[in-house]
This record gives structure tokens, C-alpha cells and sequence, in this order.
């Protein structure tokens, strides 16, 4: 569908986020049936055969045109003026592209492409609330906090104006919630792959962020620059081993 848009419009077509992160890239690995990380977490599985088939995929879709060579910023941009098709990024996204495409274009979301017949595995970043207060009252207080940014009225604010999906769940059907809200279509897709997310993959040890910074160095320089998927990978794997505990 990307190469048909690309080749009538003589434009990109699709973005695929995460260049500067690595959330969805990830879920792009995994759903191929990849790995980043052994099991005990001790040996970095970058250069598995399934990581580099999507790689390679993904440097086809940028050398045909169909992907465009842009940062997360500038494609969040474009997306919103209604200059690329698809869109793979996080729902947090969503009010502002709402309010986007108001009275100019259709937005329409759906579940993470699957490779052939594999299950889809999208990952989860995570998010937690904790208390460090040690005076009695500013506890209290922020426990008050932590009941209401977890609450059914929480939650509505942060799907309805931020575009997250709920994580209280029963609120999409309560009349006193999200039930009956228009843009409700739009989280349908994320709420049926909640029960196959995957947790996001961290690296051990002190030097995990520099670990990072080499997978996204190096995705970059494989997806936008053409590098050879399996020497790059190859290369920044070995870098990144000495970095581990």
C-alpha cells in the first residue's frame, strides 16, 4: 500500500518512528520473531537472522521511496499536515492529530503490520508512580495524587486530551467515561494487542544508556545511510558486548 501511494503521489509514504528511540523498532524485531537481548541477559542478540531480515526490509522501504528520510520530529509534522499515508508511533500522538486533521483528511489507526503469519508483539516502555516523601503530610498528600492520577477521571484526561490508552480498561464501555466518546475508534487496535505486548528490552549494568546509543547510531546508519545490515550490526554487537557487566 506504501510503494501504490508513493508511486501516485511521487511522495513518501510512510514513517516508521524510533530512529531516535527504540521502542517500536523493537516491536518490529520481536514481531519478526527477533531478539535483542539473551534470555539470562548476558550475550546482546543484535545480529540475529530475524533482526537483520527486518533491517534489511526496512533499508528497501527508504531506498524505494517509499519511507521517507526525515527525523521523529519532522515526520510528526508531516504526518499532521496530511503529506505522508502511515504512521507508526505512539499513541501520544493522538490529540494532536486529531485535532489535525479536523475537516482536512480521515484519521484512521490499526494494529502494528505483522511479517507473514507471526503474532504481532509490540512492546510496552512502561510507566510507574512512587512516593519518596518522607514528611507524614506531603505523603499523604501525594498518596491522594497517586489515587487520582490512577482514577477513571484520570484516565479519561489522559486518552481523551493526550491520546494514551486506559489502562483501567471497563472505562471504553462506562456511559460515565469513554463510552460515547467519537474518537473512541481510534484506541481499538491498541486495546486488542494489550494482551500481546512485550516488555520493552533494557541493557544491565551502569553503561546501558551507551549501549543504546550504539543500537540507534547504528539502525541509523543501516536504514538511512545504506550501511551493510550485517557488518554494521556485526561490528556495533562486538562494541557494544565490552560494555556489558
Amino acid at each position: 500500500m506504501g510503494l501504490q501511494v508513493a508511486q501516485h503521489t511521487g511522495q513518501p509514504a510512510l514513517y516508521i518512528a524510533c530512529l531516535e528511540w527504540d521502542w517500536c523498532a523493537q516491536a518490529l524485531l520481536l514481531s519478526n520473531g527477533g531478539q535483542l537481548l539473551s534470555p539470562d541477559r548476558r550475550q546482546l542478540r543484535w545480529t540475529d537472522p530475524a533482526n537483520l531480515e527486518v533491517y534489511r526490509f526496512w533499508q528497501e522501504l527508504v531506498r524505494s521511496g517509499v519511507h521517507a528520510r526525515l527525523r521523529d520530529a519532522e515526520a510528526a509534522e508531516a504526518f499532521a499536515a496530511g503529506k505522508l499515508a502511515f504512521y507508526l508511533q505512539s499513541s501520544v500522538y493522538q490529540a494532536t492529530l486529531i485535532a489535525a486533521s479536523r475537516d482536512k483528511w480521515e484519521l484512521r489507526s490499526a494494529a502494528i503490520p505483522a511479517f507473514g503469519s507471526r503474532p504481532v508483539r509490540p512492546t510496552n516502555s512502561g510507566a510507574g508512580l512512587a512516593i519518596f516523601a518522607t514528611d507524614p503530610v506531603r505523603q499523604r498528600a501525594a498518596w491522594e495524587l497517586m489515587k487520582f492520577l490512577t482514577s477513571p477521571e484520570a484516565y479519561v484526561i489522559v486518552t481523551r486530551d493526550m491520546g494514551y490508552l486506559p489502562l483501567r480498561t471497563g472505562i471504553v464501555n462506562d456511559e460515565r467515561y469513554l463510552k460515547g466518546w467519537p474518537q473512541l475508534f481510534l484506541l481499538q487496535p491498541n486495546l486488542q494487542q494489550l494482551d500481546q505486548l512485550e516488555p520493552w528490552t533494557s541493557y544491565p549494568g551502569d553503561n546501558s544508556l551507551q549501549i543504546l546509543s550504539i543500537f540507534l547510531k547504528t539502525q541509523e546508519a543501516v536504514v538511512f545511510q545504506g550501511a551493510d545490515p550485517e557488518r554494521s550490526w556485526r561490528e556495533a554487537q562486538e562494541r557494544a558486548e565490552r560494555l556489558l557487566p
